[in-house]
């Protein structure tokens, strides 16, 4: 049986396969059921999203720009209104925005990957590459400290 906590650990795991990248269709898919479950938990200030940053973050943070999850999760901050901002929830709301925006700067560089140079096939070849940002490294770039329970 697939119980709604299930999702979270599997991407999770992810992050420990040499080689990771969130465009792997078994992680997208993951995030995808993620972003289901997530649908069925009462939102807003009454909800249970504020009980839930540990799953927004991990299964977040290996969302793609066209994924699902970061609309659903953005309509979750909405619903929450001033108490979005508080808490592990505002500090996961943030940390999540900065690792997407990483992640976008990153794929903007014109240096990502030698796919893209001159006279090499390896982009016809291989799946797409897409830019991976771990969490905590955002963390640590931001020089924040801060317990996300």
């Amino acid at each position: 049986m697939w119980y709604p906590t299930s999702p979270p650990a599997h991407p999770h795991s992810f992050y420990l396969v040499p080689g990771f990248n969130p465009a792997q269709p078994s992680c997208v898919g993951l995030v995808e059921k993620l972003t289901t479950v997530l649908q069925h938990i009462p939102a807003g200030p009454a909800g249970f999203d504020r009980s839930l940053v540990w799953i927004y973050l991990v299964g977040g943070s290996v969302s793609l720009p066209d994924s699902s999850f970061r609309c659903f999760f953005e309509d979750r901050v909405a619903e929450l209104g001033d108490l979005a901002v508080m808490g592990s929830f505002g500090r996961v709301a943030s940390l999540l925005r900065e690792v997407w925006h990483q992640t976008a700067t990153i794929k903007q560089s014109p240096c990502l990957s030698a796919a893209g140079s001159p006279g090499s096939n390896a982009a016809v070849a291989a799946p797409e590459v897409v830019p991976y940002i771990h969490w905590r490294d955002v963390m640590q770039m931001k020089g924040w400290d801060f317990l996300l329970i």
